[in-house]
């Protein structure tokens, strides 16, 4: 373990392993320091039908402070079909238990998990199918259930024909991780789920197909450190059908969805965070709540706004949170501090998600604000999902005051993302309903030096047009060459 910390180039094999056969027994037995996999079922799916059970594992925690950190030291790994694992103690310094390719009818039940990184599927998940495992008890494990994939060194992914995983009956305690699907393990992906959908890659056969997902009966004993859900599926294939039945987590961070289809809270499940927003992010993903998971049981008097987010309505600038019952978060950790003699609030550039509570439907947002730098232009490269250039929602080098109005084709609820560019901008956010609206009136336009044709929402209608080309529009008012022009 110290040489691989030393960066040493070595192989460490499994301590016991089978490669092929079919029909045998690992029990009665404790293995432990180990310099790689502790336990290997198969290789290419070379080996079936096997059972452990009653077997102990033990080697120091990846992340101790006390002893010397162990790496790459699965308890379990499962690389062939019908396997049985019961009774099992197991701690570790990576996946606790852990599927890999051609994994399928799988069991895993009434085991205890120490350190390591939990239930764990991949990060080779091809044809993995039809796993179960059930009445797990976790303590001081840094994932609970975790999922898995990434690239190949050949450019290509590791997947391909996932579906039907169960994990049932699980109780966790000092579980840092308590539920994560991740698609980019590889750590590739953007801090803006927008750039990753506009590179997503051509689908083959070793393109991840999630689906079927299964959480019963799960419940924490304390607050995780990280996020209580965090989902990240691929632009080119959504994570599909994850059920959380009679889910209750309760964790530091909340939940980070992206490439998301139909993830259902039903039957008792409850979702609190100790601070903070329950919803981070929500990209290009949808989601059903049986039974108020995410509902934060705050009560929103206002329904009807306008909803101000400035320096005046924020009450905390950690959290970033307002009185308003809205909130702003960002995966940096940024605090929110008004910009020197002004109502703004500071914004550097990465993502920021405003999150809306229960019930609110935000059909426009009014954006003031400056350039907090001299440096370069700064804009707003992303809004609600949308990219934006460098010259639609633009804040001066000269730090002159900008006001700009976007309106959403459809309401948008539960969060709103926008992208900050360059160094630093000072906003202040007004955000309407259909039924606080009203006349409102026009706000300054992004200028334009092209010939591009833009809505009074700043978003570009056409390319490079010509004169004639705004006698093709619908009714409406128009910006072509920093002229208005009325279409009727």
């Amino acid at each position: 373990w110290k040489a691989r910390d030393n960066k040493e180039t070595f192989n460490p094999g499994a301590m016991i392993r089978f490669e092929k056969g079919s029909r045998f027994l690992i029990r009665n037995l404790k293995v432990q320091n180990t310099p790689g996999v502790n336990i290997t079922l198969s290789n290419s799916n070379g080996a079936s039908n096997g059972t452990v059970h009653d077997v102990t594992i033990y080697n120091p925690s990846s992340e101790t402070k006390t002893e010397q950190p162990s790496h790459n030291t699965d308890g379990i790994s499962i690389w062939g079909h019908h396997m049985n694992i019961y009774n099992c103690n197991i701690s570790t310094g990576d996946d606790n238990v852990v599927c890999d390719d051609n994994a399928q009818y799988i069991h895993v039940w009434n085991c205890d998990f120490g350190t390591g990184h939990g239930a764990s599927i991949g990060s080779y998940t091809k044809n993995i199918k039809h796993v179960w495992f059930d009445n797990i008890t976790m303590n001081g494990t840094t994932a609970g259930i975790r999922m898995k994939t990434g690239i190949n060194s050949v450019g290509t992914l590791r997947g391909g024909g996932e579906e039907d995983w169960k994990f049932t009956n699980f109780t966790m305690t000092k579980v840092k991780n308590p539920f994560s699907i991740d698609c980019f393990y590889d750590k590739n992906y953007n801090s803006d789920p927008a750039v990753d959908k506009a590179n997503a890659r051509a689908l083959d056969s070793t393109t991840p197909t999630y689906t079927n997902i299964l959480l019963q009966n799960v419940k924490t004993t304390d607050v995780c450190d990280g996020n209580a859900i965090f989902l990240i599926g691929r632009p080119e294939s959504h994570i599909k059908n994850v059920t959380l039945d009679n889910v209750q987590i309760s964790a530091k961070k909340g939940i980070d969805i992206r490439f998301v289809d139909n993830l259902v809270f039903k039957n008792n499940s409850k979702i609190t965070v100790s601070s903070g927003s329950i919803w981070l992010k929500k990209f290009d993903s949808t989601w059903t709540d049986e039974c108020d998971a995410t509902s934060t049981g705050s009560t929103v008097t206002d329904t009807k706004g306008p909803f101000t987010l400035n320096s005046k309505t924020l009450t905390d600038k950690t959290a970033g949170s307002f009185s308003n019952g809205f909130a702003i978060s960002n995966e940096k950790g940024k605090t929110y501090d008004a910009g020197s003699g002004t109502n703004y609030i500071k914004y550097s550039a990465n993502q920021y998600t405003i999150i809306i509570p229960d019930g609110i439907k935000i059909v426009k947002m009014d954006i003031e604000g400056k350039d907090n730098y001299t440096d370069a232009d700064a804009y707003l490269g992303e809004i609600n999902g949308t990219s934006y250039d460098a010259s639609t929602y633009v804040f001066p080098k000269d730090k002159s005051l900008k006001k700009y109005t976007v309106e959403f084709d459809s309401p948008v609820e539960h969060t709103l993302t926008f992208t900050p560019k360059v160094k630093q901008c000072i906003l202040q956010f007004t955000l309407y309903t259909e039924t606080s609206t009203g006349i409102q009136p026009i706000a300054a336009i992004a200028k334009v030096n092209n010939n591009n044709i833009y809505d009074l929402s700043g978003r570009m209608v056409k390319l490079n047009a010509k004169a004639e080309d705004l006698q093709g529009l619908k009714k409406g008012i128009y910006i072509y060459n920093n002229k208005k022009y009325v279409a009727k």
